[in-house]
């Protein structure tokens, strides 16, 4: 989504579908949505729901411009969060999540790693709980 250019703005669990016999997710519900070049342009207004919103969002009430793909992660990290809440094991899987959910949701914009970055870092953290059993 980011690639092509579009920030989504509310992504939250409920625009979001499991196939779970494809094992694929997919973010529905892009009424919100608005294109953008990259992780630096940026946009303005609070949209979305509150608590599903990154920092910066809430800000933007007082008309400061964010970046909105970086707004994105912040949400993706929080749905994270709540999928490690619903998990009743500690698996690493639930390790490496809970760990990109925290650096999506720095409270910097600029410390979030960039999307394209994101999975090359769960599956290093995936493969470091597999390989050693620690936790994060």
């Amino acid at each position: 989504m980011h690639a092509h250019g579009i920030v989504h703005r509310d992504i939250k669990m409920h625009n979001v579908v499991v196939d779970t016999e494809e094992v694929k997710l997919f973010i529905i519900d892009y009424d919100l949505a608005e294109q953008v070049e990259d992780d630096d342009d940026m946009v303005c207004g609070f949209v979305g729901v509150v608590g599903c919103t990154a920092p910066e969002v809430l800000d933007s009430r007082k008309e400061e411009k964010f970046s909105g793909i970086r707004a994105d992660l912040w949400a993706v990290g929080e749905l994270f969060q709540n999928l490690v809440l619903w998990s009743n094991s500690d698996p690493p899987e639930i390790k490496a999540l809970r760990h990109i959910s925290r650096l999506f949701m720095q409270e910097d914009p600029g410390r979030r790693p960039p999307a394209s970055e994101a999975l090359t870092i769960l599956n290093s953290k995936l493969a470091e709980f597999l390989e050693d059993g620690s936790s994060d």
